[in-house]
């Protein structure tokens, strides 16, 4: 867990960013737990992991790597971001995370956000948020919320990051990933 000396920076960094309220209650929260028990620091977060090939190839390079997804557990709630436990799991990685060290790679997943899904969800470059009556629809704009949230905790612990979409996607004009950028400008 992050030692009291940063967790008072990445609080006070979540101040600055404007985080919601909830999201540094939830922080602080997990901070008091004594949840995980390794030795060693995350260096590197393969969330939406897929077949995990970054955890696995940063495992091959000395680093200490967690792979995130929701086909990983038999129970789909422990690793499923949009239910409560997938996402403090999130959280609680990157608070693991080694301060200013950490590297994530998110891989949200896009077939809610491309062209050919477009006329299943009612996304489109006006109305990105899609028709929310469709539980397909509601289910990714909570995840790209969630991971709004978990990019505002890696900004906070000063990891390195990276998004991964196919240019068609419309990901990035969700309402929640508009503020984000207006907040990182």
């Amino acid at each position: 867990m992050v030692n009291k000396q940063d967790l008072d920076t990445v609080i006070r960094r979540l101040f600055t960013l404007r985080a919601p309220k909830v999201l540094i209650t939830i922080v602080l929260l997990l901070s008091w737990t004594d949840f995980y028990q390794g030795k060693d620091h995350i260096q590197v977060i393969d969330a939406f992991a897929g077949a995990a090939r970054i955890a696995r190839s940063a495992r091959r390079c000395g680093r200490v790597a967690v792979a995130l997804d929701v086909d990983y557990s038999t129970n789909s709630r422990v690793f499923d971001v949009n239910t409560s436990p997938g996402f403090v799991l999130s959280l609680l990685a990157v608070l693991e995370g080694r301060f200013e060290e950490l590297w994530a790679a998110l891989g949200v997943c896009c077939s809610s956000w491309i062209v050919t899904s477009r006329g299943s969800t009612g996304r489109s470059w006006m109305l990105p948020m899609g028709n929310w009556a469709y539980a397909k629809v509601a289910s990714a704009n909570c995840m790209v919320t969630r991971t709004v949230c978990m990019i505002l905790l890696m900004f906070a612990v000063g990891a390195v990051w990276f998004l991964e979409q196919p240019h068609s996607s419309l990901m990035p004009r969700h309402t929640r990933f508009q503020w984000l950028v207006l907040v990182l400008e």
